[in-house]
């Protein structure tokens, strides 16, 4: 791949990583390991496809880039500072902004957004099928947040969380600073 791989999703077809240092992203066919690279904003971290588009923070840069997988043509869009994690819920693309403490929430087809307060340092970010959930890294808590009205409530982790998934049941977070995974229940 490029410089710094970081993110990476699967739309269907091709394989993307976004290369931090490199400041592209690689569409790569998963059964030759051909690919093709495309310039991003700066400091590519966080990666997700809506079924249509990619999506990619620009951590360095504070935007967010729209691309289309088929030609690589992008549209850039502002976020919060530092923006890191990103996911789609079905109708909206939601995004961390580390230093802002805020996550965005952008709506798909005009780029517009919202901005909800979260706790201290929001990083990874997850959709459950009812609710977002944001690792606030340097507050030790996660938020779980209402997707209509951006309503949260805090909950205790482990030291340091930063990634988070939904396995269909339970919320996992990783805990960097506590070497320990946290399990919650929704």
């Amino acid at each position: 791949t490029g410089d710094g791989p970081d993110g990476i999703v699967f739309d269907g077809a091709s394989i993307w990583i976004t290369n931090f240092r490199a400041d592209t992203v690689s569409k790569m066919n998963p059964a030759t390991g051909a690919k093709t690279d495309y310039p991003t904003g700066d400091g590519p971290d966080g990666i997700v496809f809506d079924g249509a588009s990619i999506w990619i923070t620009n951590s360095d840069g504070d935007t967010v880039s729209k691309m289309y997988p088929h030609t690589g043509i992008k549209t850039d869009y502002p976020t919060g500072d530092t923006p890191n994690g990103i996911v789609f819920d079905g109708t909206s693309i939601w995004i961390t902004n580390l230093r802002a403490d805020t996550v965005s929430k952008m709506n798909p087809v005009t780029g517009a957004k919202t901005d909800y307060p979260t706790g201290d340092g929001p990083f990874g970010i997850v959709f459950d099928g009812t609710s977002i959930w944001i690792t606030n890294v340097r507050a030790d808590t996660v938020s779980k947040m209402n997707p209509v009205t951006g309503a949260k409530t805090d909950y205790p982790t482990g030291k340091g969380p930063n990634w988070i998934v939904f396995d269909g049941t339970s919320i996992w977070i990783t805990n960097s600073d506590g070497d320990t995974v946290s399990k919650m229940v929704p």
